[in-house]
């Protein structure tokens, strides 16, 4: 039959190619439905020599020219492919890449196995995907399907060389073959054919680094191409990291779809101008994302799948095209978290914090080297400015907060935050963006402090940075970003908030406030307030300074209902700040002078539970068994509270 088929390919009329050309392809879908055997050798050496087998000149004194040392197979399908206008199916590169991806099937692993058969098929190939057809470059691209199924088709060990025309080969040949054959099938990896190649390479489930590192490597060459396929090969990389698919259901043909052999799909029917819609239910047919499988936690806590993985996410990333004050996609963001979760669970299941401090200091690490990268630089592409670039690793940072215990996360941060600090002039340039870059800036140094202890806000806010100490806007500026970071920040401490209601009146960073940062300071209060009542017992003398502006913003003129939280936590530092040191004993008579001013305002049918709330504090103060104030003080400030 096969002879017959071949024979067929090259009949004198055009309605008989089409036909041999269907039988082809169901002569493929039978072969590829029984296991692999010695019939299919024979079948492949049929195809192997019909695609070999040179006709010589009937004149012997004619010298043939070059291209009739070719196969006439080989001449027409070259033919057929550079066709431009075909009038019949069979006369243009449809007819071309139907048979081409049966020979491919066909032959088996001879394809890589046989040098000749290699160059043969690549050559025709490279015509198909330089076609200035769209469609037929998609058509070759479904055709690809059929290289990676013939690469991962293993050589029939239990086949005699004489039975096989192929050169006497050792295990070591053949991988140097497929090593060959590999660099022609990861060449194209548009329309979907790097998805099904990463497909196969991952399907089986096998755990084999050299499929591995072809992946990622294939994944690279992916990004590097832009468009689509760029987002091809992010989408796979969020997928190698999720965790969400199995590949349990994956088999090597899924890369040869039926309807592309099939005579039912119309393909060699359809006219060449319509080309796109004959193939878009092929394209449907081909192996998905849902295909690709993810993997597994002890691939991912491998150092050079992680570095390769680290490196496939920055090229995406510089890839990216972001509207202006929007963060990293989501989708970006989970290839990171992933990475992150996979390395840091590793660490956690063996109690080793040093190693999770180690891990999470490389993490900042690589944050500080996308800052400093000059091709992240996204400006370029959307007229942003270059700091827009520092928008980025907000997100990331979130995640590290999300996956790292706090414990751990001060060595990477103070990494993250020092950087941030020394390379200010060159991260917040800006020309037509004004105070885009320094809001960001700010709002990643809040983002950082806010899990930090309360002594690294005050030595930030103390050191401040040149651009702070040179001019008071950049000041009110950068405070009003960690304002805004504070109120809506469920970590945020009270001590903090604390120290960022008094930044505007310190020595070293005082400035003239204008209305719109007056609004800013008053919304922090019930911020504050609300952080206060989840933190009721307050040790530090700082808490003094709390309370009193508390009570200055308390207004109990119209209060119906007794705001018991604040005056839980006025009762409290009341006790716990009594004896004052002398330092703050002006600060604790301003507490009682505003505490006085609330008790007068109060309505009569609040009062006593109000003095109920404060009796244990106020007793203490009446009682002043340390002699703090003196007389004046006494008779001026708590004879009235008496």
């Amino acid at each position: 039959l096969l002879p017959s088929i071949l024979a067929n390919l090259l009949a004198p009329t055009l309605l008989l190619r089409t036909q041999a050309c269907h039988a082809l392809g169901g002569f493929v879908l039978a072969c590829v439905s029984i296991p692999q055997s010695l019939l299919h050798v024979r079948i492949s050496k049929a195809v192997a020599a019909f695609l070999t087998t040179t006709q010589r000149s009937p004149s012997p004194h004619k010298t043939p020219t070059k291209p009739s040392l070719d196969p006439i197979i080989v001449r027409t399908l070259r033919t057929t492919l550079n066709a431009l206008e075909p009038q019949h199916a069979a006369q243009g590169p449809v007819w071309a890449l139907s048979v081409i991806a049966s020979f491919i099937v066909l032959l088996g692993p001879a394809v890589y196995l046989d040098v000749r058969l290699t160059r043969i098929i690549s050559a025709l190939l490279q015509l198909a995907v330089r076609s200035k057809k769209s469609s037929v470059r998609g058509l070759a691209c479904v055709t690809w399907r059929c290289v990676a199924w013939s690469y991962f088709r293993p050589p029939p060990s239990t086949v005699s060389n004489d039975e096989y025309d192929v050169q006497d080969v050792n295990n070591q040949d053949v991988e140097l073959l497929r090593e060959n054959y590999w660099k022609l099938l990861k060449s194209i990896t548009d329309m979907g054919a790097g998805v099904s190649t990463v497909a196969a390479l991952l399907g089986d489930d096998s755990e084999d680094e050299d499929r591995l590192r072809k992946t990622l490597t294939l994944v690279k060459a992916m990004i590097k191409k832009g468009g689509q396929t760029c987002g091809d090969g992010m989408e796979i990389a969020r997928i190698l990291v999720s965790f969400e698919n199995t590949g349990e259901n994956w088999t090597m043909n899924k890369l040869l779809l039926h309807s592309f052999f099939s005579s039912n799909s119309g393909l060699l029917t359809a006219e060449y101008k319509t080309l796109a819609s004959a193939m878009r239910p092929i394209l449907e047919e081909c192996p998905q994302m849902s295909d690709v499988r993810s993997l597994t936690r002890d691939e991912l806590s491998c150092s050079w799948v992680f570095d390769d993985l680290i490196h496939i996410w920055r090229s995406g990333l510089g890839c990216l095209e972001l509207p202006e004050d929007s963060g990293t996609p989501g989708d970006v963001l989970s290839i990171w978290e992933g990475l992150l979760k996979a390395n840091v669970a590793v660490w956690q299941d063996d109690n080793d914090d040093h190693g999770t401090i180690d891990f999470a200091s490389k993490a900042a690490a690589i944050l500080v080297d996308i800052l400093r990268d000059p091709k992240l630089d996204l400006s370029a592409k959307f007229g942003l400015p270059p700091s827009q670039q520092a928008s980025s690793p907000i997100g990331e940072w979130t995640v590290m907060r999300t996956t790292f215990p706090n414990n751990v996360l001060h060595s990477a941060g103070a990494r993250l935050l020092e950087f941030l600090i020394e390379d200010e002039a060159d991260l917040v340039w800006e020309t037509d963006s004004p105070d885009d870059a320094r809001k960001q800036w700010a709002y990643l140094c809040a983002e950082l402090l806010v899990v930090f202890e309360v002594d690294d806000l005050q030595e930030f806010w103390a050191k401040g940075s040149c651009a702070m100490a040179l001019m008071s806007y950049v000041q009110s500026l950068v405070w009003g970003r960690f304002v805004k970071k504070w109120s809506k920040d469920a970590e945020g401490s009270w001590e903090g908030a604390a120290l960022l209601l008094g930044v505007p009146f310190g020595k070293s960073n005082a400035w003239d406030m204008a209305h719109d940062e007056f609004e800013t300071w008053d919304n922090l209060l019930p911020a504050a307030c609300k952080i206060v009542s989840e933190n009721p017992c307050p040790a530090y003398a700082s808490s003094t300074r709390v309370a009193n502006l508390l009570l200055i913003h308390l207004d109990m003129a119209d209060a119906r209902q007794l705001p018991s939280f604040i005056f839980d936590f006025v009762n409290d530092t009341l006790q716990s700040t009594y004896p004052p040191e002398p330092r703050n004993k002006v600060t604790s008579i301003w507490m009682i002078r505003s505490l006085i001013r609330v008790v007068d305002a109060c309505h009569a049918e609040l009062r006593l539970n109000l003095l109920e709330t404060l009796q244990e504090g106020i007793s203490l103060l009446i009682s002043d068994q340390f002699h703090v104030f003196n007389e004046d003080e006494y008779t001026g400030d708590l004879l009235p509270l008496y």
